[in-house]
């Protein structure tokens, strides 16, 4: 497995990724669901992203040796004063269970490390049923709620930060479920 930055023609098959990981782990209606992919992933948008040096895109690509080569995964991070954020992390559910999520996770919040984040945090819609336990065992903590608007719904994002962060993410108040976006309203 190869994880880098997506090219240009990989726009679609991250589409794919996106729509059938949401599809099998959020509970959102199909009609939300092509909303959310619509906003977040379509094609300019992820041209726009890849060009936009706050953004990290990245993408986990299977070797020949599992059924060809194919982007598995897909990772979404930015960073803003001093945070990492990791806002969307997505596997395809034909690839699961064989690592790629945490190597990317691992992989992209290596890279916001290495381009000056000193913290790292990670948000989870809060309609991912399956989210919140893949950054808790990866030894995050629930840190609190955002509402942010996405494809013109207002949804709960959780915020999990690494334990032990005595830091204040950008855009917080420190309540739960605030109108406050972090740093926009982008999230895992």
């Amino acid at each position: 497995m190869e994880i880098r930055e997506p090219e240009s023609a990989a726009a679609e098959r991250i589409r794919e990724v996106v729509d059938s990981s949401m599809t099998t782990s959020f509970r959102l209606s199909p009609a939300q669901i092509d909303g959310l992919v619509d906003d977040q992933f379509a094609d300019e948008t992820v041209t726009d992203k890849r060009e936009n040096d706050e953004i990290l895109l990245q993408v986990a690509e299977t070797g020949a040796e599992i059924e060809g080569t194919t982007v598995a995964g897909f990772a979404e991070g930015r960073l803003e004063d001093g945070w990492g954020e990791l806002r969307w992390l997505f596997v395809d559910p034909e690839h699961r269970g064989k690592g790629i999520g945490t190597e990317l996770y691992e992989t992209a919040t290596e890279t916001l490390r290495d381009r000056g984040a000193e913290h790292i945090c990670a948000t989870v819609l809060e309609a991912n049923t399956e989210g919140h336990d893949f950054v808790e065992r990866l030894g995050l903590e629930h840190d609190g709620d955002r509402r942010v608007e996405i494809a013109d719904e207002s949804v709960v994002n959780y915020v999990y930060t690494e334990p032990d962060v005595d830091a204040t993410l950008p855009g917080s108040t420190g309540e739960d479920a605030t109108d406050e976006e972090f740093p926009d309203t982008e999230r895992v």
